[in-house]
């Protein structure tokens, strides 16, 4: 999918499409511009993720990989059940996890920026939460250091 601005080229890559119920969101992970791949939660009624949730249902990025049950968390490669019994894979399976709460937090703002509705209390808010989800998408899973999560001191 190619996006254009006057003098800006967008280049998004998509793929590993997943949900838990796809009447509610698509989770994919997503590439722009080349850079690292990470998690996006794609909805329906989201201005962002709209056209990605669509291609998905379409199977744009390939068939969509559907959650054996509510007990199950996505790893990053498959669907894992919830109970952590691996230490090695608790770090990103915690990493997953929070990605994924941080994507959920920042939709809602990013709605009220895109409707031309938010506060300043709320566009901080977005802006907070957006850069909590780009430093632990940094985060390196054998050796965490977490970073502090918005609005939580």
């Amino acid at each position: 999918m190619m996006t254009e601005v006057p003098d800006v080229k967008i280049n998004v890559d998509v793929k590993k499409p997943r949900s838990v119920d796809t009447g509610i969101s698509v989770d994919v992970d997503i590439s722009i511009n080349g850079a690292d791949f990470i998690p996006f939660t794609a909805m329906p009624g989201d201005s962002a993720g709209h056209e990605i949730y669509l291609k998905a249902l379409n199977g744009d990025y390939g068939k969509i990989t559907l959650s054996p049950g509510p007990d199950y968390l996505w790893s990053g490669r498959k669907w894992v059940t919830n109970q952590i019994t691996d230490s090695v894979n608790e770090p990103e399976l915690i990493k997953q996890q929070r990605l994924a709460e941080a994507s959920a937090a920042i939709a809602p703002l990013q709605d009220a920026v895109d409707l031309g509705m938010a506060t300043d209390a709320e566009m901080a808010m977005l802006q907070a939460w957006k850069t909590y989800r780009v430093l632990l998408n940094r985060v390196d899973a054998s050796k965490p250091v977490w970073p502090e999560v918005p609005g939580v001191a």
